[in-house]
């Protein structure tokens, strides 16, 4: 794979990334909200399994950003 290649298939990856990212903050926000109105709603088991997908989600979001700085690192000492 290209360097341009992978660049885009890095930026093609960020952007679902993000957005599964985004939803799943907005739903533990959503379910922390909805848990401090209704102390009796105690959906544990669906609250750590959102906590276990951001933390997958955050870990992919850090190789990716890593990959990436790799990349500008390479390309910084190719060009010198």
């Amino acid at each position: 794979m290209s360097r341009d290649e992978e660049r885009k298939f890095l930026h093609e990856l960020a952007n679902p990334l993000s957005i599964v990212h985004g939803n799943l903050k907005l739903a533990l926000r959503k379910l922390q909200v909805l848990q401090n109105e209704n102390a009796s709603l105690r959906p544990r088991e669906f609250h750590e399994r959102l906590q276990k997908a951001m933390e997958a989600c955050e870990r992919a979001v850090a190789m990716l950003v890593e990959r990436r700085k790799t990349l500008q690192q390479d390309d910084g000492q190719v060009a010198s």
